[in-house]
């Protein structure tokens, strides 16, 4: 079952066309989830009652009453987690300039970020593309390396190049999507699990007819006491749960 639930703005730098919806949604095995999205993420609201978020996509999910999952996009606030960084601003330094499957992007950070956590996200690249001239400036990061100061990023495949600057004059060079100087953003995303997890177990080999024991045990991040129940089983004599 889907609901919209109502969203209270408690501050922030209004924008002409903000849009902030959130939804709730009450999945079969009791757990609730509420959907989040915001076009602008400077603005701290509170969702139906529950918990503030500031951000630009949030999923928060609560079942009996415990918080079990809290994620966050391009965003700083969920609930009771605030001090996430929503993303990595800077300028571009560098790029590739020919035709190559190899292309790379060279930024400089506003903010020190571990290369390694870069990899896998997106940059968005404010090109200042408008109308009929608007382009894409959003890549991939592949990976990402130290650059003395900088950092470059492996985008892979995707070209940086959008054209010539004369198609009857071929040699006269290309025009890019992106130029140095140009601020980037690549948002940042965060997901804390509260749900209970299970130590794995090794596997198992035994005669038929024979008896096999084992402990079973899980972990709660909110150091909750937990009950088990079995709840799909082989064919056995006898089990018993300790």
């Amino acid at each position: 079952m889907r609901d919209s639930v109502p969203v209270e703005k408690l501050g922030g730098l209004p924008m002409r066309r903000d849009v902030i919806r959130a939804v709730k949604v009450t999945l079969k095995d009791g757990r609730i989830d509420y959907i989040v999205y915001s076009t602008n993420n400077s603005i701290l609201c509170r969702i139906d009652e529950k918990f503030d978020f500031r951000g630009f996509v949030g999923v928060y999910s609560v079942k009996d009453n415990q918080l079990v999952t809290a994620y966050v996009n391009d965003g700083d606030i969920i609930g009771d987690y605030n001090d996430m960084t929503p993303n990595i601003t800077g300028r571009i330094v560098d790029f590739s300039r020919d035709l190559t499957t190899e292309n790379t992007i060279t930024i400089s950070a506003d903010k020190p970020i571990e290369p390694e956590k870069l990899a896998g996200r997106y940059i968005y690249v404010d090109n200042g593309g408008k109308g009929t001239e608007l382009y894409n400036g959003c890549y991939k990061i592949l990976s990402a390396i130290p650059n003395g100061a900088n950092k470059t990023l492996d985008i892979g495949n995707t070209t940086l190049i959008k054209g010539y600057v004369d198609n009857q004059r071929l040699e006269s060079g290309y025009i890019y999507n992106v130029d140095e100087g140009q601020s980037f953003t690549i948002p940042l995303s965060y997901i804390t699990n509260f749900e209970p997890s299970f130590l794995l177990l090794p596997d198992f080999s035994v005669d038929a007819g024979s008896e096999i024991r084992f402990r079973v045990e899980a972990t709660s991040p909110l150091n909750l006491s937990l009950s088990y129940r079995a709840k799909v089983c082989p064919a056995a004599r006898a089990l018993t749960l300790t």
